[in-house]
């Protein structure tokens, strides 16, 4: 749990998650600068590798959950609550897309090519943070943006194997909860 919070907090800017955080790197190039995939943070003395997915974001926010309803105390369902509060509204206010450190766009973020996963992100903000914003957006992708039947309609068609595990993990029990 406390390796989570750390990732979702240590950044500066609320609700930004990246793959890593680092104080101190060593892959420095000859003028000082961060070598790829390392980028100096804009808001904390220290580095970070930003391209964060959907997929990592879904098993940071189920992890979350599962931490918050089988295990943490009351302090810990504090953090947490606020933590999923600023990560999911991150993503709300970007329309569904999750951005690094820097500001930018992730290139595997965009929760519209991922419905069920983006379901699940605000179905799961909703019920641990109680706030309306997150059931409201929750019914609005499902039912305007017609997410539920775009994920639906995906899974009857796929036949690519790779992608058999996003028809059948985790995000379809909490869009349905």
């Amino acid at each position: 749990f406390q390796a989570l919070h750390v990732l979702s907090t240590c950044a500066g800017e609320a609700g930004v998650v990246a793959r890593q955080f680092r104080r101190r790197i060593f892959a420095l190039d000859a003028r000082g600068e961060p070598r790829p995939p390392w980028r100096r943070s804009p808001v904390y003395e220290g580095y970070y590798v930003g391209t964060i997915s959907r997929d990592q974001l879904s098993g940071h926010l189920f992890g979350l959950a599962a931490y918050f309803y089988l295990l943490a105390d009351e302090q810990e369902r504090e953090t947490i609550k606020k933590d999923i509060s600023d990560i999911v509204g991150s993503i709300l206010s970007h329309r569904m897309m999750a951005v690094d450190p820097g500001g930018e766009y992730t290139l595997h973020g965009c929760f519209w090519a991922a419905p069920l996963q983006a379901l699940a992100a605000l179905r799961i903000a909703a019920c641990i943070t109680g706030e309306e914003r997150f059931q409201h957006a929750f019914e609005h992708y499902a039912t305007t943006q017609f997410f539920l039947g775009h994920a639906l309609k995906q899974a009857a068609v796929e036949e690519d194997c790779f992608y058999e595990h996003y028809r059948h993990d985790s995000p379809l029990y909490h869009a349905i909860v």
